[in-house]
Protein backbone atom coordinates (compact mmCIF):
# COMPACT_ATOMS: atom_id res chain seq x y z
CA UNK A 1 0.00 0.00 0.00
CA UNK A 2 1.32 3.43 -0.97
CA UNK A 3 2.73 5.49 1.63
CA UNK A 4 1.50 8.98 2.44
CA UNK A 5 3.95 11.22 3.80
CA UNK A 6 3.50 15.22 2.97
CA UNK A 7 6.39 17.44 4.03
CA UNK A 8 5.93 19.86 6.95
CA UNK A 9 6.89 22.54 4.34
CA UNK A 10 4.56 22.03 2.14
CA UNK A 11 1.74 22.45 4.76
CA UNK A 12 3.43 25.31 6.14
CA UNK A 13 3.13 27.07 2.55
CA UNK A 14 -0.72 26.08 2.72
CA UNK A 15 -1.45 27.97 5.49
CA UNK A 16 0.59 30.84 4.91
CA UNK A 17 3.57 30.36 7.22
CA UNK A 18 7.64 30.87 6.91
CA UNK A 19 9.47 27.67 6.77
CA UNK A 20 12.25 29.53 9.35
CA UNK A 21 13.61 29.20 12.76
CA UNK A 22 12.09 32.38 13.86
CA UNK A 23 8.32 31.06 12.67
CA UNK A 24 8.88 28.11 14.57
CA UNK A 25 9.52 29.52 17.89
CA UNK A 26 7.22 31.46 17.49
CA UNK A 27 3.90 31.09 17.08
CA UNK A 28 1.75 33.78 16.44
CA UNK A 29 -2.02 33.78 17.64
CA UNK A 30 -4.32 34.50 14.61
CA UNK A 31 -7.66 34.63 16.49
CA UNK A 32 -9.53 34.44 20.37
CA UNK A 33 -12.21 32.58 20.61
CA UNK A 34 -13.79 33.20 24.43
CA UNK A 35 -10.60 34.24 25.92
CA UNK A 36 -9.03 30.56 24.02
CA UNK A 37 -6.29 31.60 21.35
CA UNK A 38 -6.60 30.42 17.69
CA UNK A 39 -2.85 29.63 16.53
CA UNK A 40 -0.52 29.32 13.08
CA UNK A 41 0.13 25.81 14.69
CA UNK A 42 -3.66 25.11 14.94
CA UNK A 43 -4.29 25.75 11.17
CA UNK A 44 -1.02 23.18 10.26
CA UNK A 45 -2.21 20.53 12.79
CA UNK A 46 -5.58 20.58 11.19
CA UNK A 47 -4.08 20.07 7.70
CA UNK A 48 -2.52 17.59 8.81
CA UNK A 49 -4.79 16.06 10.70
CA UNK A 50 -6.73 16.00 7.76
CA UNK A 51 -3.90 14.46 5.11
CA UNK A 52 -3.60 12.01 7.80
CA UNK A 53 -7.72 10.58 7.44
CA UNK A 54 -7.36 11.36 3.73
CA UNK A 55 -4.76 8.97 3.31
CA UNK A 56 -6.78 6.53 5.47
CA UNK A 57 -10.39 5.94 3.19
CA UNK A 58 -7.78 5.33 0.03
CA UNK A 59 -7.33 8.60 -1.41
CA UNK A 60 -4.62 9.77 -3.72
CA UNK A 61 -2.08 11.83 -2.66
CA UNK A 62 -2.74 14.43 -5.25
CA UNK A 63 -6.68 14.17 -4.50
CA UNK A 64 -5.30 14.55 -1.06
CA UNK A 65 -3.40 18.06 -1.65
CA UNK A 66 -5.99 19.40 -3.99
CA UNK A 67 -8.49 18.67 -0.98
CA UNK A 68 -5.99 20.72 1.69
CA UNK A 69 -5.22 23.98 -0.99
CA UNK A 70 -9.25 24.29 -1.47
CA UNK A 71 -9.87 24.01 2.12
CA UNK A 72 -6.89 25.95 3.22
CA UNK A 73 -8.78 29.16 3.11
CA UNK A 74 -11.77 28.68 4.82
CA UNK A 75 -9.39 26.52 7.41
CA UNK A 76 -9.66 29.63 10.39
CA UNK A 77 -13.25 29.97 10.33
CA UNK A 78 -13.21 25.89 10.38
CA UNK A 79 -11.07 26.11 13.83
CA UNK A 80 -13.41 28.81 14.99
CA UNK A 81 -16.49 26.56 14.43
CA UNK A 82 -14.57 23.78 15.68
CA UNK A 83 -13.30 25.59 18.98
CA UNK A 84 -17.26 26.94 19.64
CA UNK A 85 -18.74 23.17 18.95
CA UNK A 86 -15.88 21.69 21.47
CA UNK A 87 -16.68 24.13 23.84
CA UNK A 88 -20.66 23.38 24.16
CA UNK A 89 -19.74 19.57 23.97
CA UNK A 90 -17.69 19.73 26.85
CA UNK A 91 -20.75 21.83 28.58
CA UNK A 92 -22.68 19.12 27.88
CA UNK A 93 -20.46 16.54 28.72
CA UNK A 94 -20.40 14.37 25.39
CA UNK A 95 -18.98 11.45 25.75
CA UNK A 96 -17.08 9.33 23.20
CA UNK A 97 -16.98 5.92 23.23
CA UNK A 98 -12.85 4.90 23.63
CA UNK A 99 -13.37 2.44 21.30
CA UNK A 100 -14.66 4.17 18.14
CA UNK A 101 -10.96 6.28 18.73
CA UNK A 102 -8.96 3.28 18.68
CA UNK A 103 -10.70 2.11 15.55
CA UNK A 104 -10.37 5.63 13.89
CA UNK A 105 -6.70 5.15 14.36
CA UNK A 106 -6.58 1.60 13.62
CA UNK A 107 -8.49 2.84 9.84
CA UNK A 108 -5.78 5.40 9.45
CA UNK A 109 -3.00 2.74 10.75
CA UNK A 110 -3.74 0.21 8.05
CA UNK A 111 -3.46 2.95 5.31
CA UNK A 112 0.29 2.81 5.70
CA UNK A 113 2.80 -0.26 4.89
CA UNK A 114 3.93 -0.85 8.16
CA UNK A 115 3.63 0.61 11.51
CA UNK A 116 6.90 2.41 11.50
CA UNK A 117 5.74 4.57 8.36
CA UNK A 118 2.55 5.51 10.19
CA UNK A 119 4.60 6.79 12.99
CA UNK A 120 7.16 8.47 10.67
CA UNK A 121 4.37 10.11 8.53
CA UNK A 122 2.84 11.29 12.18
CA UNK A 123 6.32 13.00 12.94
CA UNK A 124 6.79 14.70 9.28
CA UNK A 125 3.01 15.77 9.54
CA UNK A 126 4.33 17.90 12.70
CA UNK A 127 2.16 15.87 15.49
CA UNK A 128 2.13 13.44 17.88
CA UNK A 129 0.42 9.95 18.59
CA UNK A 130 -1.37 11.42 21.90
CA UNK A 131 -1.85 14.36 19.35
CA UNK A 132 -3.44 12.73 16.78
CA UNK A 133 -5.51 10.45 19.10
CA UNK A 134 -6.98 14.01 21.14
CA UNK A 135 -7.75 15.36 17.60
CA UNK A 136 -9.69 12.49 16.80
CA UNK A 137 -11.50 12.53 20.19
CA UNK A 138 -12.55 15.84 19.81
CA UNK A 139 -14.07 15.23 16.37
CA UNK A 140 -16.01 12.42 17.60
CA UNK A 141 -16.93 14.53 20.29
CA UNK A 142 -18.12 17.29 18.32
CA UNK A 143 -19.79 14.87 15.34
CA UNK A 144 -22.24 13.72 18.64
CA UNK A 145 -22.95 16.99 19.50
CA UNK A 146 -23.97 17.89 15.93
CA UNK A 147 -26.06 14.67 16.24
CA UNK A 148 -27.81 15.56 19.11
CA UNK A 149 -28.55 19.50 18.37
CA UNK A 150 -28.85 19.73 14.52
CA UNK A 151 -29.64 15.91 12.97
CA UNK A 152 -32.25 14.24 14.88
CA UNK A 153 -34.20 17.07 14.50
CA UNK A 154 -34.23 16.93 10.73
CA UNK A 155 -37.25 15.13 8.86
CA UNK A 156 -38.11 14.79 5.48
CA UNK A 157 -42.02 14.41 4.96
CA UNK A 158 -43.54 12.41 1.75
CA UNK A 159 -45.37 15.31 1.01
CA UNK A 160 -41.96 17.30 0.62
CA UNK A 161 -40.63 14.09 -1.78
CA UNK A 162 -43.58 14.05 -3.91
CA UNK A 163 -43.12 17.95 -4.22
CA UNK A 164 -39.76 17.29 -5.34
CA UNK A 165 -40.24 14.91 -7.58
CA UNK A 166 -43.38 16.95 -9.38
CA UNK A 167 -41.15 19.98 -9.52
CA UNK A 168 -37.66 18.31 -10.66
CA UNK A 169 -38.63 15.27 -13.10
CA UNK A 170 -36.33 16.18 -15.24
CA UNK A 171 -33.58 14.77 -12.63
CA UNK A 172 -35.29 11.89 -12.98
CA UNK A 173 -34.82 10.90 -16.91
CA UNK A 174 -32.84 7.58 -17.66
CA UNK A 175 -31.43 7.92 -20.97
CA UNK A 176 -31.10 5.18 -23.32
CA UNK A 177 -28.49 3.33 -23.11
CA UNK A 178 -26.72 0.15 -23.94
CA UNK A 179 -25.04 -3.22 -23.25
CA UNK A 180 -21.89 -3.60 -25.96
CA UNK A 181 -19.08 -5.50 -26.12
CA UNK A 182 -15.84 -4.36 -27.93
CA UNK A 183 -12.89 -5.24 -30.33
CA UNK A 184 -10.37 -2.31 -30.21
CA UNK A 185 -7.31 -2.35 -32.63
CA UNK A 186 -4.62 0.34 -32.74
CA UNK A 187 -4.22 -0.25 -37.45
CA UNK A 188 -6.87 -0.78 -39.71
CA UNK A 189 -5.36 -3.58 -40.86
CA UNK A 190 -5.88 -5.49 -37.57
CA UNK A 191 -9.17 -4.00 -37.29
CA UNK A 192 -10.47 -5.35 -40.95
CA UNK A 193 -8.90 -8.87 -40.57
CA UNK A 194 -11.01 -9.13 -36.82
CA UNK A 195 -14.38 -8.29 -38.88
CA UNK A 196 -13.37 -10.34 -41.55
CA UNK A 197 -12.77 -13.22 -39.24
CA UNK A 198 -16.18 -12.33 -37.46
CA UNK A 199 -18.24 -12.14 -40.62
CA UNK A 200 -17.12 -15.88 -41.15
CA UNK A 201 -18.77 -16.54 -38.49
CA UNK A 202 -16.18 -16.44 -35.67
CA UNK A 203 -16.97 -16.24 -31.93
CA UNK A 204 -16.66 -12.24 -30.80
CA UNK A 205 -15.74 -13.40 -27.61
CA UNK A 206 -12.40 -15.58 -28.99
CA UNK A 207 -12.02 -12.71 -31.49
CA UNK A 208 -11.83 -10.37 -28.80
CA UNK A 209 -8.94 -12.13 -27.01
CA UNK A 210 -6.75 -12.22 -29.91
CA UNK A 211 -7.15 -9.09 -30.95
CA UNK A 212 -8.10 -6.48 -29.23
CA UNK A 213 -5.54 -4.08 -27.16
CA UNK A 214 -8.92 -3.24 -24.62
CA UNK A 215 -11.49 -4.14 -22.44
CA UNK A 216 -15.34 -4.30 -23.40
CA UNK A 217 -17.12 -0.74 -23.60
CA UNK A 218 -19.75 -2.00 -21.22
CA UNK A 219 -22.65 -0.10 -20.24
CA UNK A 220 -22.45 3.07 -22.03
CA UNK A 221 -25.15 6.26 -22.07
CA UNK A 222 -26.55 7.41 -25.20
CA UNK A 223 -24.80 10.81 -26.43
CA UNK A 224 -21.92 10.25 -23.69
CA UNK A 225 -19.04 8.90 -26.54
CA UNK A 226 -18.25 10.87 -29.59
CA UNK A 227 -20.66 11.06 -32.31
CA UNK A 228 -19.29 8.43 -34.55
CA UNK A 229 -18.89 5.45 -31.78
CA UNK A 230 -22.58 6.55 -30.71
CA UNK A 231 -24.19 6.87 -34.23
CA UNK A 232 -22.71 3.25 -34.45
CA UNK A 233 -23.67 1.22 -31.58
CA UNK A 234 -27.51 2.88 -31.02
CA UNK A 235 -28.29 2.06 -34.68
CA UNK A 236 -27.61 -1.83 -34.28
CA UNK A 237 -29.63 -4.31 -33.24
CA UNK A 238 -29.17 -6.63 -30.35
CA UNK A 239 -26.63 -9.41 -31.53
CA UNK A 240 -25.60 -7.49 -34.47
CA UNK A 241 -22.00 -6.63 -35.68
CA UNK A 242 -20.85 -3.05 -36.32
CA UNK A 243 -18.17 -2.34 -39.40
CA UNK A 244 -14.74 -0.88 -38.57
CA UNK A 245 -15.45 2.80 -36.74
CA UNK A 246 -12.53 4.89 -36.63
CA UNK A 247 -11.80 6.86 -33.38
CA UNK A 248 -8.94 9.01 -32.34
CA UNK A 249 -6.85 6.55 -30.76
CA UNK A 250 -7.60 3.28 -33.46
CA UNK A 251 -10.27 1.50 -34.65
CA UNK A 252 -13.07 0.14 -33.08
CA UNK A 253 -15.90 -3.02 -33.95
CA UNK A 254 -18.55 -3.76 -31.51
CA UNK A 255 -21.09 -5.93 -30.98
CA UNK A 256 -24.65 -4.60 -29.47
CA UNK A 257 -25.61 -7.29 -26.38
CA UNK A 258 -28.60 -5.65 -25.08
CA UNK A 259 -30.15 -2.09 -25.45
CA UNK A 260 -32.31 -0.15 -22.93
CA UNK A 261 -34.86 1.95 -24.03
CA UNK A 262 -35.09 5.42 -22.37
CA UNK A 263 -37.40 5.99 -18.95
CA UNK A 264 -38.01 7.76 -16.08
CA UNK A 265 -37.92 7.00 -12.39
CA UNK A 266 -41.04 6.53 -10.77
CA UNK A 267 -41.91 8.18 -7.58
CA UNK A 268 -41.23 5.04 -5.63
CA UNK A 269 -37.87 4.52 -7.64
CA UNK A 270 -36.56 7.96 -6.54
CA UNK A 271 -37.78 8.39 -3.31
CA UNK A 272 -34.77 7.59 -1.56
CA UNK A 273 -32.46 9.54 -3.34
CA UNK A 274 -34.87 12.68 -3.08
CA UNK A 275 -35.02 12.02 0.50
CA UNK A 276 -31.05 11.75 0.57
CA UNK A 277 -30.75 15.52 -1.08
CA UNK A 278 -33.46 16.80 0.75
CA UNK A 279 -31.87 15.78 4.07
CA UNK A 280 -28.86 17.19 3.19
CA UNK A 281 -30.13 20.33 2.20
CA UNK A 282 -32.12 20.47 5.61
CA UNK A 283 -28.92 19.78 7.74
CA UNK A 284 -26.65 22.43 6.13
CA UNK A 285 -29.33 24.80 6.65
CA UNK A 286 -30.02 23.59 10.09
CA UNK A 287 -26.21 23.46 11.00
CA UNK A 288 -25.51 26.79 9.69
CA UNK A 289 -28.81 28.64 11.54
CA UNK A 290 -26.95 26.57 14.70
CA UNK A 291 -23.42 27.43 14.30
CA UNK A 292 -24.43 31.32 14.01
CA UNK A 293 -26.40 31.22 17.11
CA UNK A 294 -23.39 29.73 18.83
CA UNK A 295 -21.39 32.57 17.42
CA UNK A 296 -23.73 35.15 18.10
CA UNK A 297 -23.26 34.55 21.87
CA UNK A 298 -19.53 33.79 21.74
CA UNK A 299 -15.92 36.49 21.76
CA UNK A 300 -14.42 36.18 18.66
CA UNK A 301 -11.52 38.28 17.96
CA UNK A 302 -9.82 37.91 14.08
CA UNK A 303 -6.29 39.36 14.41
Amino acid sequence: MKKYVLSLVFLLSLSGLSYTQDAMSTDRIIAVVNNEPITQSDVEELLAVYYMQGASVGRTEKEIVEEIKKMQPLALNRLIEDKLILTEAKKQKIEVDEKVVEERIAEIKRSFPQNHDFEQAIIEQGLTPSGLRNKIKEQQMMSLLVETAVKRNIRVSPTEVAAYYQVNQDQFNIPESAEVDSIFCDSLKKADEALSRLKEGKDFEAIRQEFSLSSPLGLIKKGELIKDIDGAIFSLSEGAISDVVKANNGFYIFKLVKKNSAAKLSLVEAEDKIKDRLFKEKMDEGFKKWIEGLKKSAYIVIK
